[in-house]
């Protein structure tokens, strides 16, 4: 059956790129295979290795890719009614369900790649918060395989997704073009009275319609002269839009699981001279990262671009830079001294994919501003993929 129009796929020579540089690592590492875990989480962040090797990202619970050195790979689902659609939809011939004793059949189909007495690179789903395989399950495949020597290898995984092909970027340009959208629903969906909820909807639908999927979004809104909230919360509450507030939102929407990234302010009414503020700070710290990010960038160099917070006193709560595609992963950086997020002390590639957000507030945390899009490490600093105009939204209030 031919179902490249049911499920967007890689071409097979961008897997056949994929798969020749994670088995060259494994030659580095003297590995016989890869057991790669996937699981639900943060944005598809955590299904982003399972799914970088096979086009398949479970939704509802885990599944695993067994990945041998010189053989084909295999994909575990969890779900027996799931396995059908995961058929379709991931690139990898076999697929099989792993049954109620799921490690006793992870194990089994370990000794059918010819892993029994091999090395065996375990690779978690994001090896910073040390998301690795389940306890239990590794507990039984390790007795179920005494003689497999088993090595952590998450990082493998994560260093060769780090650099964006040609078609990532192009997954990830339709990614951003469909989180464009949103934001457009969302704009046009702020007017007093409305819900935080309904606002939500309005912005899903505008990409759910157009063929995106869904990736996340944080979203509040809170009065300018009295706020109560810095930043977006994942959880909207009950409370309806009035005259005078701030919409504060974070949005990504997805193609394949490469998702785009859109922050923009939404004043109802005329913002006032502290939020204007916060934007000016926002506003200048954001071109600042963007020539910053350019290939062969240090820390150091992200770090000097964030001024424009430091010098004003203010702080923030996000990294002003982080990785995203599919999900986030590194680089991370905040300011000078900024404890929130594990700094990275990595050399920036071109093609690397990189949300850029300062998000200053104040030092008292009441007032914050969120700010921000996708882009790409080229020559030249950083090419945003967000087409929406970087400007301080105003709606009637």
């Amino acid at each position: 059956m031919e179902t490249q129009h049911l499920y967007p796929k890689f071409s097979p020579a961008e897997y056949e790129r994929r798969y020749r540089a994670v088995r060259e690592q494994m030659d580095w590492r003297g590995l016989d295979c890869l057991l790669v875990y996937g699981q639900v989480g943060i944005s598809g962040s955590w299904q982003a290795n399972v799914h970088y090797l096979s086009n398949y990202a479970d939704t509802h619970y885990h599944s695993y890719l067994i990945f041998p050195k010189a053989a084909p790979p295999i994909l575990l689902i969890a779900i027996y009614p799931h396995v059908l659609q995961a058929r379709l939809m991931a690139s990898v011939e076999d697929v099989r369900w792993m049954g109620w004793d799921q490690p006793a059949t992870v194990a089994q189909y370990l000794k059918e790649a010819g892993a029994e007495k091999g090395r065996i690179g375990l690779v978690g789903a994001a090896s910073w918060w040390g998301i690795s395989l389940p306890a239990l399950h590794l507990e039984g495949i390790r007795k179920a395989l005494p003689a497999a020597e088993f090595i952590h290898a998450t990082d493998i995984l994560e260093q060769v997704r780090m650099v964006k092909s040609d078609e990532e970027i192009a997954a990830l340009e339709k990614g951003a073009a469909f989180t464009d959208m949103a934001l457009e629903g969302l704009v046009k969906a702020v007017k007093v009275g409305k819900g935080e909820r309904d606002l939500v909807a309005a912005l899903r639908i505008a990409y759910l319609e157009a063929g995106g999927d869904f990736s996340f979004e944080l979203l509040g809104s809170t009065p300018m002269s009295a706020p109560g909230m810095p930043y977006p919360w994942k959880y909207p509450s009950g409370r309806r839009v009035e005259a005078g507030d701030i919409v504060v939102s974070e949005i990504s929407a997805q193609y394949n699981t490469y998702a785009g990234q859109l922050i923009r302010p939404i004043a109802v009414g005329k913002p006032t001279k502290e939020y204007d503020r916060l934007f000016e700070v926002a506003y200048q710290t954001y071109k600042n990262l963007q020539k910053a990010l350019r290939p062969g960038a240090t820390q150091d160099d992200i770090l000097a671009a964030t001024a424009p917070i430091t010098d004003s006193g203010m702080k923030i709560h996000a990294p002003v830079i982080h990785g995203w595609g599919q999900g986030i992963h590194k680089p991370f950086a905040g300011t000078p001294g900024f404890p929130g997020w594990p700094a990275s002390t990595m050399t920036l590639k071109k093609g690397m994919s990189i949300q850029i957000e300062p998000n200053p507030m104040t030092a008292d945390e009441k007032h914050g501003i969120f700010f921000g899009g996708l882009h790409i490490v080229e020559d030249g600093g950083a090419r945003s993929l967000q087409k929406y105009p970087e400007e301080f939204i105003v709606v009637p209030g």
